[in-house]
This record gives structure tokens, C-alpha cells and sequence, in this order.
């Protein structure tokens, strides 16, 4: 009985939180933007490496 309530009640946490992130778009792709920059971010610090590694070698 008591783990029934506790799943109706995180059931309906869990609508009330994730339909707000469905019905607003600018927020969803606030948050997608955000992740996809962070990422480009790390691979483009990964690649300015590489590429300078590059260099020093052939410049050697």
C-alpha cells in the first residue's frame, strides 16, 4: 500500500515536471543548445591540440 503511494506520487512529480520542458520549446532548446555547446566546446579544445601538436612536429 505504502510503495503504491509513493509511485502514484512520484508518477504525477514526474508529469508535472516534464510536461512544463515539453509545452515551452525556448526552455527544451535552451537546454539542448547548452549540452551541444558544452560538447563542441571540449571537442574543439580536443582538435586546437591536436592540431597544435601537429605543427610543433612538422615545425621540428
Amino acid at each position: 500500500m505504502a510503495t503504491r503511494n509513493l509511485h502514484s506520487i512520484t508518477e504525477s512529480s514526474n508529469q508535472s515536471f516534464f510536461i512544463p520542458l515539453r509545452v515551452n520549446p525556448n526552455h527544451h532548446g535552451k537546454t539542448r543548445s547548452s549540452l551541444k555547446r558544452r560538447r563542441s566546446q571540449k571537442d574543439g579544445i580536443q582538435a586546437t591540440q591536436r592540431h597544435l601538436s601537429k605543427r610543433r612536429w612538422r615545425a621540428h
